[in-house]
């Protein structure tokens, strides 16, 4: 999925070695299933990727807790 939006094979291998990366992958699959544009795509994980960096080095990643943080439907 993420190769889609990234050419650097380097970009997408770092994303996933993110402890956050299937979060971050998920998180495209919906944000394409919902038709967001692809410029968002583009600067929305990074971003993401960059917030769980700042979290790791901060000793916030705990698996347990991330497990029910991601997109909701609201209905």
């Amino acid at each position: 999925m993420l190769e889609r939006y990234f050419v650097k094979p380097s970009t997408v291998d770092r994303i996933r070695a993110c402890w956050l990366a299937p979060q971050i992958e998920r998180y495209v699959e919906w944000m394409e299933t919902e038709g967001y544009a692809i410029r968002n795509i583009y600067h929305r994980v990074p971003m993401l990727y960059r917030f769980a960096e700042f979290a790791k080095q901060h000793g916030s990643p705990r698996r347990g807790w991330i497990g029910a943080v991601g997109p909701r439907t609201v209905g």
